[in-house]
C-alpha cells in the first residue's frame, strides 16, 4: 500500500482519509484566549502601621476568553495581612474587578510586595504591586489610675498620671488640667479644683514618668458628675487622659452572681447589695432595661421572647452609711429566646449620686430529663420539664414550671419545685404542684409509674379546695355539698370547678378523690 501525505489528510489507494484533530477545552477556558491580571492604580502615598488599604484588581479577557478566574494573594517580606476576593467570571471581550484587602496592623517599616495570582484551567498570571509602610513617629502616652472617683462635698482625693514614651520619643511633657462639670447649664461656683505635681515631666525610651493629680471639693460643691482633663503636651502633640469625679452623697450596688446560666422554662435570681454613703437615711428603688445583643432584625414577624425581669422588694429603705439587699429575679418560658441577655438595674429614691449595674443572663436550651410536659388550661400555658427518680417506696427529683398568658405569652409564674416524698401502697403514687393566680390558685397533679419514673400530669384549679395544707375528708365533703350547682345558682362556688366546666361535677368529684392524701408542693 502506498501512502502519500496530502496536505491535512493522507492518500490510501485513492482514497483520501481526513484527519480532525479535535482540541480539548476546559470548561473555564474558551478554545482560544487569554486574560491580563492588573492594578492599575496602586497606592501612591505611604502609610503608617495600623492602616488598612483596600485597592482593585482588574482581571481583562483578551482573545474571546471566557471562564472563571481563580485569585490569591501573598506579601513580602510576611508583616502586612493580605486578602482578596477569591474568584471573577470574566465574559468575552470584558473584564471583572476583585478587591485586594491589605491590613498593615503593627507591620514594621518597608516596601511589601503584594502579588495576584490568577488561574484559570492551564492558564495562569500574575501582577504585583507595592506597598510603603513607614515608622510609627515618636509618640507617649498618657493615662489616670484611677480614671474615676467618687467623694463627699468638702474632700478630695489623687489619681496618678502615667506619661510613656511610644516609638522613641525622648523630651518634656506638661501637664496642664482643666475641670467641667458634666451638667448644663454649669453651675457658678462649684468649687472643683484640681492639682497636678509634677506639672513637667521628662521621658524617654524604657523611662516612663509619673505624676499626681489632686482633686478638691468644697463643701459648698453642688452634688453632680464632674470632668478633669489631663491636655498632655510635648513634642508638638497633645494626649489626653480623663478623670471623672462624682461629688455628693451616693449609695452603690453590687450583684452576685453577676452572670447567670438558666435553661428555657427555669428561672434564676441574683442578690442585689446596696451600701450607703449618705448621712441620711431615703428608700431606694429601681428601674430595669433588658437587651439581648445580636444582629437587627424585624419585628414584627420575627420578635425575641425575652425572659420576665422583677426586683424583691421593689423597694428598700436604706439607712445612712448602711446596706440593704434586694434580689432579681430572670424567670424564662419554654420559648424564650436563647442568648446572652444584659439586665440593667438602674438605683434611685435618692437627691445623690445614682448608681448602675449590669447582670448578664445566658438562657440555653432546656433542660433534658424524664419529665417533658405541655399543659393548657383555663386561657394559660404551663410548661414542666426536669426529671424524676422513683424507687419502690419514694419519689425525688426538681420539676421546673412555668405558666405563661396563652394570648400574651407574658409569663405569670416560674419556679423550681423540688419534689420529695414516700409512699406506700400505690405503684402510681401521685402528688401535687400548688400555682399560684388569680382569681383560682392553681394545682398540677403528676402520678409517676415506678417502674421507669414516668409521669403524667394534669392541670386544673387547686384541688385542696379547703386549702389548708393537705387534701383530706374536708375537701371531699366540700365537694359533695357542691356536687350539682351550675354557674349563676346561689350555691355555685367556681373554686369547686375544678375541671373549668361551669358546673360542679364527677369529674370535679374525682380529681379531689384520686389527689386524696397526695403530698401538696408550694
Amino acid at each position: 500500500m502506498k501512502l502519500s501525505r496530502l496536505a491535512s489528510g493522507f492518500l490510501v489507494s485513492g482514497l483520501l482519509i481526513i484527519s480532525l484533530l479535535l482540541p480539548i477545552v476546559s470548561p473555564s477556558v474558551a478554545a482560544s484566549g487569554d486574560f491580563i491580571v492588573s492594578v492599575p492604580y496602586p497606592a501612591t502615598s505611604p502609610v503608617l502601621p495600623g492602616t488598612g488599604v483596600t485597592l482593585t484588581v482588574y482581571i481583562n479577557s483578551t482573545g474571546g476568553f471566557v471562564g472563571t478566574v481563580n485569585l490569591s494573594v501573598s506579601a513580602s517580606p510576611a508583616g502586612v495581612l493580605v486578602s482578596i476576593t477569591p474568584s471573577v467570571n470574566v465574559l468575552s471581550g470584558g473584564y471583572n474587578t476583585a478587591q485586594l484587602g491589605i491590613t498593615t496592623n503593627s507591620a514594621p517599616a518597608a516596601t511589601y510586595t503584594i502579588t495576584v495570582t490568577g488561574v484559570s484551567g492551564s492558564l495562569t498570571h500574575s501582577t504585583t504591586t507595592t506597598l510603603v509602610v513607614l515608622p510609627n513617629p515618636p509618640s507617649f502616652t498618657v493615662t489616670a489610675s484611677p480614671s474615676s472617683m467618687t467623694l463627699q462635698a468638702g474632700s478630695g482625693s489623687s489619681s496618678t498620671l502615667t506619661i510613656t514614651s511610644l516609638y522613641g520619643f525622648s523630651g518634656s511633657v506638661s501637664l496642664p488640667l482643666a475641670v467641667y462639670p458634666q451638667v448644663t447649664p454649669w453651675p457658678t461656683p462649684f468649687n472643683v479644683t484640681a492639682t497636678v505635681s509634677p506639672a513637667t515631666v521628662n521621658i524617654s525610651k524604657g523611662n516612663p514618668a509619673t505624676a499626681t493629680v489632686v482633686v478638691q471639693t468644697a463643701v459648698s460643691t453642688p452634688t453632680g458628675h464632674y470632668s478633669v482633663w489631663v491636655n498632655a503636651e510635648g513634642g508638638g502633640q497633645i494626649h489626653q487622659a480623663f478623670i471623672q469625679v462624682g461629688v455628693g452623697p451616693y449609695f452603690t450596688m453590687s450583684a452576685s452572681p453577676t452572670s447567670l446560666t438558666i435553661p428555657a422554662g427555669q428561672s434564676g435570681s441574683s442578690t442585689i447589695l446596696l451600701t450607703s454613703h449618705a448621712n441620711f437615711s431615703f428608700t431606694a428603688n429601681f428601674q430595669m432595661t433588658v437587651n439581648l445583643p445580636g444582629p437587627l432584625i424585624t419585628c414584627p414577624p420575627y420578635c425575641p421572647i425575652y425572659p420576665q425581669v422583677s426586683i424583691s422588694p421593689s423597694t428598700v429603705n436604706l439607712p445612712a452609711l448602711g446596706t440593704a439587699t434586694t434580689v432579681l429575679t430572670i424567670s424564662t418560658a419554654a420559648n424564650t429566646t436563647q442568648g446572652t441577655y444584659t439586665i440593667t438595674i438602674f438605683g434611685g429614691g435618692c437627691v445623690c449620686l445614682l448608681p448602675t449595674i449590669s447582670v448578664t443572663a445566658t438562657v440555653t436550651s432546656p433542660h433534658a430529663g424524664n419529665v417533658n410536659q405541655t399543659l393548657s388550661f383555663d386561657g394559660v400555658i404551663a410548661v414542666l420539664t426536669g426529671n424524676l427518680t422513683s424507687t419502690s417506696n419514694a419519689v425525688y427529683g426538681t420539676i421546673w414550671v412555668t405558666v405563661t398568658n396563652a394570648t400574651t405569652g407574658a409569663i405569670l409564674f416560674s419556679k423550681s419545685f423540688t419534689i420529695s416524698f414516700v409512699f406506700v401502697s400505690t405503684n402510681n403514687p401521685r402528688f401535687v404542684m400548688i400555682i399560684p393566680r388569680s382569681p383560682y390558685t392553681l394545682g398540677i397533679t403528676c402520678s409517676v409509674n415506678t417502674s421507669n419514673s414516668q409521669s403524667s400530669c394534669f392541670l386544673s384549679r387547686d384541688p385542696n379546695v379547703s386549702h389548708s395544707g393537705a387534701i383530706n375528708i374536708i375537701d371531699v365533703g366540700m365537694m359533695s355539698l357542691a356536687f350539682g350547682t351550675i354557674a349563676g345558682s346561689p350555691n355555685f362556688n367556681p373554686a369547686l370547678d375544678l375541671a373549668a366546666q361551669g358546673f360542679v361535677s364527677l369529674v370535679d368529684f374525682g380529681i379531689v378523690a384520686a389527689d386524696f392524701g397526695a403530698p401538696l408542693f408550694t
